[in-house]
């Protein structure tokens, strides 16, 4: 499966689903069709993005109006200038760790603009004495 889709199952030419396993195994017994069928992952929505089975390129927007997307961890570069145009855009969330993220960029003045939140930044200084927890509604930590 390609980055970014995930694996739906095995289709008849009817278009009827087989089976949900990768692996599939029958008899033949006459002429078959049979295709495998994938969809696009819901956190790469947001994105235009190429792909295989070990890279995932972000190379733009679908919604260029938005003002914070959040990025997989399993994506493997954003191509330089892949949110021009998205003049609204004012956070990144990312959620791998931030040495992950410097992998990820090519560019880093296509951030200068932008805040960027890695999974494993520290809370804003701003939080008071909060400590390590809690759940995602208040971004893993919880006050003291």
């Amino acid at each position: 499966t390609y980055l970014g889709y995930e694996f739906i199952g095995w289709l008849d030419g009817e278009g009827a689903l087989l089976s949900s396993a990768v692996s599939y195994s029958f008899t033949v017994e006459g002429s078959v069709s049979i295709t495998a069928s994938f969809s696009l992952r819901s956190d790469m929505e947001d994105f235009v993005f190429t792909s295989t089975t070990s890279t995932c390129v972000i190379t733009g927007l679908s919604d260029t109006t938005a003002t914070e997307v959040t990025v997989p961890v399993f994506v493997t570069e954003i191509e330089e200038g892949a949110f021009d145009g998205a003049t609204a855009l004012a956070t990144v969330r990312f959620l791998g760790t931030r040495e992950k993220w410097e992998a990820v960029i090519k560019t880093e003045t296509d951030f200068t603009s932008l805040e960027v939140v890695c999974s494993d930044d520290p809370p804003p200084s701003n939080a008071g004495s909060q400590q390590p927890g809690g759940n995602v509604d208040n971004n893993g930590w919880t006050e003291n």
